[in-house]
């Protein structure tokens, strides 16, 4: 298995703008002095405000009121609970900020995932929010968006996961339930998979913890972790998976051209042969080693840095329904009463 980067992650308590629906930050911090020798880091979000390693509190930042966050003013609360060093800041500013936000917004247009996946000829599903395949044998595209005007080449060095995973839920004692073929290669299922969620701690285990990928209705289960890279000559106009599918619109990877946002794409050839009642969901990822260490002693812990929403991942097939059981007619049912009824006058005349 390829190399994962390796980096431990240090607390933050930066304060960022965003907007819901956004992956990342909408905007970098805001600073404005407050008092003298005093500076200030503002984070506005709609319909929350939240500090890393804090809890996070609601807040209608359309009541005019945010809470700046300073070094020096006193402890105030929100709803019942602290948060931190604040002051108040009343309607001027919290209409300022907000204008700031809808400008940046404005400036966004289209903001795409970074992380996606697409089946060509595929549908969307609004029950289980995946986009699915139309048959047993498809083509699934990774697609990996960087934001415009940025440098992808540490993204696209980046080493990314599919996991191939049985829905619905099986285990954690697994049985055979058929196979699925990637690029070629044939797997098992389950034989050929591990138990858990994503992503795989090592190279056969996959416990579950917090920073795991997300259960999202299909996890823990059996899974299959495949490597993915994407090349810098695989170039597309970017998309968004989830409104392509919705719309019914064929999958489009032609060249981008000047002014176009680029999005690099990966094509997987999957043919899947399941026990009836099953397929195999999958979801886009990449993940980091993350290294803790007390009085001493290192502990590492594979977690799951950026992944595709789960409103742009993909599944095989529509589910087939288990064979039916066979149920007696009640005609059957009636012949065989009378006959045990007979029989047992005729045991008991002869007793």
């Amino acid at each position: 298995m390829s190399a994962r980067r390796q980096f431990a992650r240090e607390p933050k308590g930066e304060m960022t703008a965003s907007v819901p629906g956004f992956e990342e930050p909408l905007l970098g911090s805001l600073s404005f002095g407050v008092k003298k020798a005093s500076r200030s880091r503002l984070l506005i979000r709609f319909g929350e405000i939240e500090r890393k390693n804090r809890p996070t509190i609601p807040i209608r930042i359309w009541t005019a009121r945010c809470f700046v966050l300073t070094n020096r003013s006193p402890r105030r609360r929100f709803g019942g609970r602290a948060i931190g060093q604040g002051v108040i800041v009343r309607n001027f500013v919290a209409a300022a900020i907000a204008a700031v936000v809808w400008i940046g917004a404005a400036s966004q247009v289209e903001a795409y995932p970074l992380l996606q996946l697409d089946i060509i000829g595929g549908t969307y599903d609004p029950t289980t929010e995946t986009i699915v395949s139309d048959g047993s044998s498809f083509t699934l595209v990774a697609l990996l968006t960087p934001k415009p005007n940025t440098s992808p080449a540490a993204l696209l060095a980046e080493t990314y996961y599919i996991s191939a995973a049985v829905s619905p839920q099986v285990g954690p004692l697994g049985s055979s339930l058929g196979t699925y073929t990637w690029n070629g290669t044939t797997y098992r299922v389950t034989e050929d998979m591990n138990y858990g969620t994503p992503p795989l701690e090592g190279l056969h285990d996959a416990t579950t913890d917090p920073g795991d990928l997300s259960p999202h209705g299909v996890f823990p289960t059996y899974f299959g972790e495949l490597p993915l890279s994407f090349s810098a000559a695989n170039r597309a106009v970017a998309y968004n998976t989830q409104d392509r599918a919705l719309a019914g619109t064929p999958v489009n990877l032609g060249a981008p051209t000047a002014g176009d946002q680029v999005a690099y794409y990966q094509l997987i050839t999957v043919t899947t042969s399941l026990a009836d009642g099953y397929q195999l969901h999958f979801d886009l990822y990449d993940s980091y080693l993350l290294e803790k260490c007390k009085r001493g002693a290192c502990s590492y812990d594979e977690d799951i840095d950026h992944f595709a929403p789960f409103s742009h991942d993909a599944q095989s097939g529509t589910r087939r329904p288990p064979p039916p059981q066979s149920v007696p007619e009640p005609g059957s049912l009636l012949l065989l009463s009378l006959g045990l009824a007979f029989g047992g006058r005729v045991l008991t005349r002869r007793s």
